[in-house]
């Protein structure tokens, strides 16, 4: 082929070509409407008389979930709980190494307790009472000088001023005392509420700071299904109403998957991009059969009668 006709025709190739630019522009319009149509219809399939069956799919989570770091930096002494246990609100669950801490304990446990500097500071009132009363009677006689009573008075006044320091000296120590123990129980890992241990993360032995992880504690008796929701349906939705769920787990007999959760929020924030909204609905498992993580549907608007 004459090089001069392949450059003509590989132009008109490369051209622009308004039809075919508009066509591609009428699809990526249209396919998002054609698509959220397909999963309109998709809802209303197979269901007899043409009502829709909603199935908004969400995911089961704990009610309560936290990571517990170390409480304080130092080497972990003792884990008193293992995986999979249930522990309750404010149980141990783990210390740190404490002796050096029990030691200043003890310290200051002596120091407030000890009264010796009080009792000493009385006598020492005590005693400049004694003596300021006789030099006033030494002064009635005209065998004491004025100044000798001024000072008395003056060695009263320093005695009761320094019983009243050691009152305040100890007070301070109980203080102390207290602030000490704090820290004591500081290296204690404690339950924050009633939960069951999922993960332990830390060994015993092992040197740690406050960033790090030790275990992972979750409350299971409620769980919170987070579904996404278009935002249309949004006036369908009442707080505080019970509506159907079931759980998507192959395997289950579907008395087992059908469970009811009852709505406590209903996000009026939605997502612009996919226009739906959050909705979070309570499920009792108090039974514990319901692990999380598990996908769940939606499966109507319209509630369920309690």
């Amino acid at each position: 082929m004459h090089p001069n006709l392949t450059k003509t025709m590989t132009a008109r190739f490369l051209q622009p070509r308004p039809a075919l630019l508009a066509a591609l522009l009428l699809l990526a319009v249209l396919l998002p409407v054609t698509l959220a149509q397909e999963s309109r219809v998709r809802e209303m399939a197979n269901t007899p008389g043409g009502e829709a069956v909603v199935r908004f799919e969400g995911l089961l989570r704990p009610s309560k979930r936290v990571l517990l770091n170390a409480p304080r930096d130092g080497v972990l002494a003792e884990l008193t709980v293992a995986e999979g246990a249930r522990i309750a609100e404010g149980a141990v669950l783990a210390s740190m190494d404490d002796r050096l801490q029990a030691l200043r304990v003890e310290a200051a446990q002596l120091q407030a307790q000890s009264d010796a500097e009080v009792r000493s500071a009385a006598l020492a009132v005590e005693d400049a009472t004694i003596t300021l009363e006789r030099q006033r009677e030494a002064f009635n006689k005209g065998a004491a000088s004025d100044w000798e009573v001024r000072r008395a008075e003056l060695e009263l006044g320093r005695a009761t001023v320094e019983g009243e320091a050691a009152a305040e000296r100890r007070a301070l120590a109980e203080v102390q005392l207290r602030l000490e123990q704090q820290a004591l129980d500081e290296h204690k890992l404690t339950a924050p509420f009633d939960a069951r241990v999922v993960r332990i993360a830390a060994e015993r032995g092992a040197t740690l700071t406050r960033q790090d992880p030790v275990m992972e504690l979750v409350d299971l008796r409620e769980l919170h299904a987070e579904v996404y929701i278009p935002i249309e349906r949004f006036p369908e939705l009442e707080v505080g109403r019970v509506y159907p769920l079931e759980l998507a787990v192959a395997g289950w007999d579907a008395s087992e998957r059908r469970v009811t959760g009852r709505l406590r929020n209903a996000e009026p924030v939605s997502d612009p991009a996919s226009r739906s909204f959050r909705g979070v609905f309570i499920v009792d498992n108090s039974k514990g059969r319901i692990p999380s993580g598990v996908p769940v549907v939606l499966l109507s608007t319209a509630g369920v009668a309690e």
